[in-house]
């Protein structure tokens, strides 16, 4: 007997369209022609894939038989795998001392076996979100339950534009295919307040696994996106939060023409100034200083209040220098209002203020300066009860030849992106 496939597997598998059947025929040669063979049983099985298929069917008088695809539900592979088994059981003889075996083992060698294999087609943006969120869920242990997608940035860099819109696609997915609960906004939110009302605390404070912690997450999703001459590549990661240990990676190659008309970084953001200005951080022997802010996305928009929290391993002096949109160095702390900027060890502090976001918008940077010995104020005018520092490249050489006199010196910085509301 000759099984061939007639038709179906050359199909792209769409999950907003009805899957024609998968149609084989079964013939028997005899003499150089070839015979329709009917009232065979064939049997069908999904081997890669998840939905669900006719699981049986018979040969018609022209040797035709068909699978029915009822429905396939998206999962993290390509392609999807289906198997037509020939079933001839039912034309087995069962008998005293093997006297059938021949008979039997005959069948069983005609028992074969063809496979069809349709592909998936990745054509919309949700497609390709929804098939990153399945490859990289699909690897996290089944124990997780509770997740939280905190942190994407432009190029592993800073926060973009773009970072609010690929999140929002990437939670949706993960509501919609998968089982896993997800940590709300609200919920992330009041992991912030619970920062606010910290004091000493030996704990790694102001990352995204933090964040998730005191949200109740199990699991963090943070990533990155990098852009290419005609696409973005997405990248993502899990990690378990508690033992801060990478569960899952994943990623997709996004083309542009997919994406809406948002952009991928702030458009203030310039390279060759700011990648200086956001890494470039000197250090003494054994002071440490964080900076953080009560949103772990680091993004706000217009109207929007920032807390700002600073913490130290030991005693020191803090100065805390706000780098905005248009290029301006402002001290932010301390100020008028508070000029003892001198902090205790491993004592958290919400930096004094109402920092509220207002134009212009784009890559701001927090960065904090700390010293085991006081800084003089800096030469500037006063803004809101703020100084604009008068010369920012001069102010930063001078606070960091004072800080690495004295050994214990530090610094840290924390990018944010703002945006109109």
């Amino acid at each position: 007997m000759k099984i061939e496939k007639v038709s179906g597997e050359d199909q792209e598998v769409n999950f907003d369209q009805v899957l024609k059947p998968l149609t084989l025929r079964i013939t028997y040669n005899d003499a150089g022609k070839s015979y329709p063979v009917p009232g065979i049983k064939f049997k069908f099985a999904l081997k890669s894939g998840i939905g669900k298929i006719s699981e049986t069917g018979v040969s018609d008088n022209s040797g035709m038989v068909k699978c029915e695809i009822f429905e396939l539900k998206p999962y993290r592979e390509s392609y999807y795998v289906v198997s037509a088994k020939v079933d001839l059981s039912e034309f087995n003889i069962s008998g005293y001392y093997d006297e059938y075996a021949e008979w039997n083992e005959l069948l069983k060698r005609n028992e074969s076996e063809v496979i069809f294999t349709l592909r998936k087609t990745a054509v919309t943006l949700d497609d390709k979100i929804r098939d990153l969120v399945l490859n990289l869920t699909s690897k996290i242990p089944s124990k997780f339950e509770k997740l939280s997608v905190l942190r994407i940035y432009y190029q592993d860099k800073l926060p973009g534009p773009m970072a609010l819109y690929l999140r929002q696609k990437i939670e949706s997915a993960i509501e919609q295919y998968t089982k896993f609960s997800l940590i709300s906004d609200e919920q992330i939110k009041v992991a912030g307040v619970k920062y606010a009302s910290l004091t000493y605390s030996s704990e790694e404070l102001g990352t995204p696994e933090s964040f998730a912690k005191y949200a109740g997450s199990e699991v963090v999703i943070t990533g990155s996106y990098w852009e290419g001459k005609d696409a973005i590549d997405v990248n993502l990661k899990a990690t378990d939060v508690e033992r801060k240990v990478i569960l899952s990676t994943a990623s997709v190659n996004i083309p542009k023409s997919l994406l809406p008309d948002i952009p991928l970084a702030p458009q203030n953001y310039n390279p060759q100034v700011d990648d200086e200005l956001i890494k470039s951080e000197k250090k003494g022997e054994e002071l440490k200083v964080d900076v953080w802010v009560d949103r772990p996305d680091g993004i706000y928009r217009e109207g929007d209040s920032i807390k700002i929290f600073v913490r130290a391993n030991k005693e020191c002096y803090i100065q805390l220098v706000y780098y905005d949109a248009q290029g301006n160095a402002i001290l932010v702390f301390p100020h008028k209002l508070e000029w003892n900027n001198k902090i205790e060890a491993n004592k958290v502090y919400r930096v004094p203020g109402n920092f509220v976001i207002e134009p212009p918008f784009g890559r701001e940077i927090l960065k904090v300066f700390a010293s085991e010995k006081p800084f003089p104020i800096p030469k500037g005018r006063e803004h809101s009860g703020l100084i604009l520092i008068e010369n920012p490249g001069m102010y930063a050489s001078y606070v960091r030849g004072l800080g690495l006199k004295s050994e214990d010196y530090a610094e840290s910085s924390v990018v944010i992106t703002t945006l109109k509301r």
